[in-house]
């Protein structure tokens, strides 16, 4: 993340470093794709999240992403399973957040579940894809957010937003002015 940050950086004032750097993990992505050894496994999932990092900072387009995401797809066995779930836990959740590919992700997202429950997979590789899945679309119920009063969203934004030391005295005053239940 660190590097993906510091090319996404310097790519604002020297653009050729951000498309070689983008070109150069395609390619390499397109060849290690290629061989199916389990000794460039490694390789290929330190590429994609290379690029996936990239993606979430804007600096390479979904387009590569969503083309890799597709090729492992067409193949869904073994090492792509591997580097699909990867490439879903670090930049999947913002490609299904962001709102111009939302639709085509949730596609994808949706196609790689009824691949899962299609195929006959080893318990690994089904508990891989379901926590990928899971990174990029939680269930509903596991977002909860706190419903707050006006009251109570009044003090958190005086505690939290307005308390420095120059305003503490407004502040107390404030609070003290706030009808409080005896207890």
């Amino acid at each position: 993340p660190y590097y993906a940050r510091l090319a996404a950086t310097l790519g604002l004032c020297m653009k050729d470093v951000r498309e070689l750097l983008v070109s150069m993990l395609e390619s390499d992505l397109s060849t290690l794709s290629q061989k199916k050894e389990q000794s460039i496994l490694e390789a290929r999932i330190k590429n994609i999240r290379f690029l996936a990092e990239l993606c979430k900072f804007k600096a390479s387009t979904a387009n590569i992403m969503f083309q890799c995401f597709k090729s492992c797809l067409d193949d869904i066995s073994g090492h792509n399973i591997d580097v699909a779930c990867s490439m879903l836990e670090v930049c999947g959740r913002v490609l299904f957040r962001c709102s111009e590919t939302h639709v085509r992700m949730g596609n994808m997202l949706d196609i790689l579940g009824r691949l899962k429950n299609a195929k006959n997979l080893d318990n690994r590789y089904t508990l891989m894809i379901e926590s990928a899945l899971f990174a990029c679309k939680p269930p509903e119920s596991a977002i909860q957010r706190k419903v707050y009063t006006p009251t109570q969203l009044f003090i958190r934004k005086l505690l939290f937003n307005d308390l420095t030391e120059s305003n503490l005295d407004r502040v107390l005053k404030k609070l003290r002015r706030l009808h409080w239940p005896e207890v």
